[in-house]
């Protein structure tokens, strides 16, 4: 199985399943990958080439997922920036990682340039903007884009480390690496297309990114997004339809759950 191709299996067999859940959105499989493809395709046109890094810095939210599988499918390396990033954090990290695109949010974006940075991005698609998705949708070619074949050693992905004790630093996951972990998690947890995860860690961390999303998406499953992290918010989600069966905290959530 290619990192591109993480829910193409579901496509095929459950096209009108629910893929994400992310506060009163729905994205069947069928919409979450023409999104996907479609923002691949206008990734593309924009002038992105393969191996061309792309930061997104981003809530939880349906769009965050759709940009990564976005980049996997366009050939591009998706570097994830913590939403929490102040202006100042998240320069150094685009600085870093050599990203000239960015896919965040338009207020975020304008605290970036506000703080006097952001000249080196060259392109910057804000997600919030209204009918985001639908425009994709409807300004993109049909049928996505005719990526480059995916070596299973190409890096795809860069997460970075906390920076507790110096600068965050950019750790790297090749495509190879990220779908070993994801099948090995997948066999070790037994999970199935009932499977329901609830995502209350940032998507831009490996465990929300690889195990609650990117494990449940390759079976069939149903993510479930919880925006911005609140003991009664997680509850509610936790507890009402579709039922959670799969979930993981960080140790400073759990003591916020206790």
């Amino acid at each position: 199985m290619l990192l591109s191709h993480i829910a193409d299996a579901a496509l095929q067999q459950s096209p009108d399943k629910t893929a994400i859940l992310c506060g009163s959105r729905r994205l069947t499989y069928s919409m979450f990958v023409a999104a996907a493809d479609h923002l691949a395709a206008d990734l593309v046109g924009r002038g992105c080439c393969h191996g061309d890094r792309v930061a997104l810095w981003l809530p939880n939210c349906a769009e965050a997922l759709v940009a990564y599988v976005a980049c996997f499918r366009a050939g591009l390396i998706a570097v994830a920036l913590d939403f929490r990033y102040r202006p100042d954090e998240a320069a150094y990290c685009l600085e870093h990682a050599g990203a000239t695109v960015v896919v965040t949010l338009g207020e975020t974006w304008r605290g970036l340039v506000g703080a006097g940075h952001g000249a080196n991005v060259r392109e910057v698609l804000c997600v919030d903007a209204p009918d985001w998705l639908s425009n994709i949708l409807a300004a993109a070619p049909a049928g996505g884009v005719d990526s480059h074949p995916e070596d299973v050693d190409h890096l795809s992905t860069v997460f970075f480390t906390s920076g507790t004790t110096s600068r965050p630093k950019g750790v790297t996951h090749t495509s190879r690496r990220t779908v070993s972990r994801i099948d090995k998690f997948i066999e070790e947890a037994t999970l199935t297309a009932d499977t329901v995860s609830l995502v209350p860690i940032s998507l831009m961390k490996p465990l929300a990114f690889q195990v609650l999303a990117m494990a449940v998406l390759r079976v069939r499953g149903t993510v479930v997004l919880l925006r911005q992290f609140s003991a009664e918010a997680f509850w509610r989600l936790f507890l009402e339809p579709p039922q959670t069966s799969l979930v993981a905290l960080t140790p400073k959530l759990k003591r916020l759950m206790a």
